[in-house]
């Protein structure tokens, strides 16, 4: 199915975030192997402007494939070799 990235050039993929932290590939995977998706590429925009006040790095979203692993929405993530194969640099959880 195809679902949506946040990535960052300066950051990597943006993993998820946790008590009020976001976590990405570049800066602490917190032994992340798999990133969390969206629906649309407005969702995307919506999550980013939920954080209050803009990032002060570079962000985008690119389309990834996720197969369908019978997860609900919202918890839907795509694996590290999905996001390898959508052109997303690889990182070591």
């Amino acid at each position: 199915m195809k679902r949506y990235l946040l990535v960052s050039d300066e950051c990597g993929v943006y993993l998820g975030s946790a008590l009020g932290f976001g976590f990405w590939s570049k800066l602490d995977g917190a032994g992340q192997d798999a990133a969390c998706t969206f629906p649309s590429e407005t969702s995307v925009a919506e999550h980013v402007a939920g954080w209050g006040e803009p990032p002060n790095f570079d962000v985008r979203t690119i389309e990834v494939e996720v197969a369908d692993r019978g997860t609900p929405e919202p918890a839907i993530y795509a694996t590290l070799a999905e996001c390898v194969a959508a052109g997303c640099e690889e990182w070591s959880p």
